[in-house]
């Protein structure tokens, strides 16, 4: 049996993660004008992820105990705009399996989503270097904080143009930081 270490592991990842972009997200040029088209079953699902990761940091006792009550109505609040952001979006896609990035509705939406998602991960990555936590919810937090950069790198990814995107090297694949979250991976 082969053995594979964390890092070989981590690489081939970043691979898988470059190889589901190309499914995200598609090109297409008519002269001087490119427009980006991106799959709403992925931004769905990336969307859903922002989402399960701010209920689950409210969820976490010590975490929402040093957020505060401001801190929690923040993250809650951020949930919140996440899912107007995509209703907002789906509601511009009109049935559609893609969207064009280039309307500027779908375009607001999008960079909505993905700072609101930042933002998380910004009040995660605080909490984490905050004392009076037990090794079993530094892990967690930790776990949750890497899956949410992973959901923010593959959204940068997205809208950059593939030579950006083959750059991109997050600290998991697409599948398990979605999975993390209770997310089905679209196909």
């Amino acid at each position: 049996m082969t053995r594979y270490s964390r890092r070989q592991v981590l690489h081939a990842g970043g691979a898988g993660c470059v190889l589901g972009l190309l499914t995200a997200c598609t090109l297409q040029s008519d002269g001087p004008v490119t427009s980006l088209s991106l799959n709403i079953a992925k931004i769905q699902a990336y969307a859903q992820a922002g989402y399960n990761f701010s209920q689950m940091l409210l969820s976490i006792p010590v975490v929402a105990q040093q957020l505060g009550e401001a801190g929690c109505a923040f993250v809650k609040t951020v949930g919140l705009n996440i899912n107007t952001a995509l209703d907002a979006l789906i509601a511009t896609a009109g049935g559609a399996l893609t969207v064009s990035y280039n309307n500027a509705s779908v375009k607001t939406a999008f960079q909505s989503i993905l700072s609101d998602i930042q933002m998380l991960v910004s009040q995660a990555a605080n909490i984490l270097n905050t004392q009076g936590k037990s090794d079993s919810i530094s892990q967690k937090i930790q776990m949750a904080l890497t899956a949410a950069q992973t959901i923010v790198s593959l959204m940068l990814a997205m809208i950059r143009s593939s030579v950006v995107a083959k750059a991109v090297r997050p600290a998991m694949n697409e599948h398990e930081a979605l999975h993390y979250f209770g997310v089905d991976c679209p196909a």
